[in-house]
């Protein structure tokens, strides 16, 4: 098994401190990537599939708190939810990458 980018990607994100500009731009940068990759699976597989495959709401909801988490000094997310959060994601868009290249 390899580590594809994303996995590196997402490493680099739990590294990073509540509030770093890093951590801001790959989230915002994996938003981008939800949205591209939920056009791509609805175009393959039709409007359904953007839900079944990607979990796209839950998916979307995640980001948005992991966003909260980096940009709101006030948020209260905590560590463990942040983590968990990133794991999800994670599985999520990687899942959709191998179901777009099968």
């Amino acid at each position: 098994m390899h580590n594809s980018p994303l996995d590196h990607v997402f490493e680099e994100v739990l590294n990073y401190p509540r509030g770093h500009h890093d951590g801001i731009r790959a989230t915002v940068h994996h938003i981008e990537k939800l949205n591209k990759l939920g056009v791509l699976v609805e175009r393959q597989f039709g409007k359904d599939a953007k839900q079944r495959v990607l979990q796209y709401e839950e998916v979307e909801y995640a980001l948005k708190k992991i966003l909260d988490y980096h940009t709101n000094i006030h948020s209260t997310l905590p560590d463990e939810s942040f983590k968990i959060y990133n794991f999800f994601v994670m599985h999520k868009l990687k899942y959709a990458e191998d179901v777009l290249e099968s």
